[in-house]
């Protein structure tokens, strides 16, 4: 751990130095400077609409990290790690909790409605998701995934949490032990009762003493407190994994996650880490205008009529790269990470394209000049919409 956070201070400064007048926040999350990448800045243009700050960091984690599918260091002890094949479905859905845009307004809204939504921040909208038990679900799966924290109470001694279904379980089970015990205490002063009654003086003195015990259990004075310890090492102080809560300064939403805290900063970077983490075709479109966005994916789902949208599942790709790779069963690609899958899909997929290409030119069936076929592997890097002609390069 300790060489892992050696890492992320080594990264950070190395962003620093490349950037000048740098704003960042101890934490590391980067602050919007610039819309923009400036011309010139060796920064990829798949990070085009981050802040300067954060494209220099994206980057500078891809060389030392995403390429090598190595687990990218965030705070003082949570690391994000690249999604298996396995978990493709699980992601894909769970990930939605970063991809919500605060500016994607439904219709008829009322105006003081839009304008309450336009002033939170990304982290205190994905947060007012959680009143539906839907997006809980979603955002618990999705840091299990990425962070490796399950989702209940965690002992501060051993590390092991338990769920909460569990916890509900123990404290329910020492409700009814303590239940229990107050109704064989109940029993017992009952039968001294009946050994006294006899004794009318007695009787009548013995009854206060009872009632005056009975009022000190109740109020909790002498009473046990019910306390769910480690099913595993019996330590205490549980707390939750995951939480979130109100900062009194601030009065902004920050989550909690296994004791870190992520305020709004910090979570812009860690959705940020994630997406282009695990997605190498993902691209970052929150700079572009709303109505321009909704022209382009209209035009695409026409695109996708004409060709009778052909898609394929997950499954179709597994078995096509199980049989172009000659491998024996699907271990090694259930455990292959969601980004070197894609990369490598989709460069399979390019170089049967090609090489169909090529042999239809030898054939006679192509041109030359502009009709050539890009290569397999050197593709042209194009920007956002690039394809619609709406983005200039």
């Amino acid at each position: 751990m300790a060489a892992d956070e050696v890492k992320e201070k080594d990264i950070s400064s190395s962003a620093e130095e490349k950037v000048e007048n740098s704003n960042t926040s101890t934490s590391g999350a980067a602050t919007n400077k610039t819309a923009t990448p400036k011309k010139g800045e060796d920064v990829s243009l798949r990070y085009r609409g981050l802040s300067f700050d954060m494209a220099v960091e994206l980057q500078l984690y891809e060389e030392e990290y995403f390429f090598w599918d190595k687990p990218v260091p965030f705070g003082e002890k949570l690391m994000l790690y690249p999604v298996n094949v396995k978990d493709y479905n699980h992601f894909m859905d769970a990930v939605s909790c970063f991809l919500l845009d605060k500016k994607t307004l439904p219709p008829n809204v009322k105006p003081d409605v839009i304008k309450k939504q336009l002033k939170m921040t990304d982290l205190e909208f994905m947060l007012s998701k959680m009143e539906s038990n839907e997006w809980v679900l979603r955002f618990s799966k999705l840091i299990e995934l990425v962070m490796h924290v399950k989702n209940g109470m965690r002992c501060p001694v051993c590390g092991e949490i338990m769920s909460y279904g569990e916890y509900k379980e123990a404290a329910m089970k020492i409700v009814h032990e303590l239940l229990n015990k107050e109704a064989k205490k109940t029993e017992e002063k009952e039968e001294e009762k009946e050994e006294i009654s006899e004794n009318s003086e007695k009787s009548e003195k013995s009854e206060n003493e009872e009632e005056n015990k009975d009022e000190v259990v109740e109020s909790g004075k002498e009473g046990e407190t019910p306390v769910v310890k480690c099913p595993h090492c019996g330590g205490d102080g549980l707390y939750e994994t995951i939480r979130y809560e109100e900062n009194e300064q601030t009065h902004k939403l920050e989550l909690f996650i296994d004791g870190q805290k992520i305020d709004f900063k910090d979570f812009n970077r860690l959705r940020n880490i994630v997406l282009f983490q695990n997605l190498p075709d993902y691209r970052d479109t929150s700079y572009i205008d709303p109505n321009l966005k909704k022209d382009y994916e209209t035009k695409k789902r026409i695109q996708g009529q004409k060709n009778a949208n052909l898609t394929a599942t997950l499954e179709k790709k597994l078995a096509a790269m199980k049989i172009f790779m000659g491998l024996p069963n699907y271990d090694g690609l259930y455990n292959m990470s969601v980004r070197r899958f894609l990369i490598e899909f989709s460069t399979m997929d390019d170089y049967i394209s090609y090489n169909l290409q090529m042999m239809g030119r030898l054939c006679g069936l192509g041109g030359g000049g502009k009709d050539a076929p890009e290569h397999w592997i050197y593709k042209e890097v194009k920007d956002v919409y690039a394809d619609g002609g709406y983005i200039s390069k």
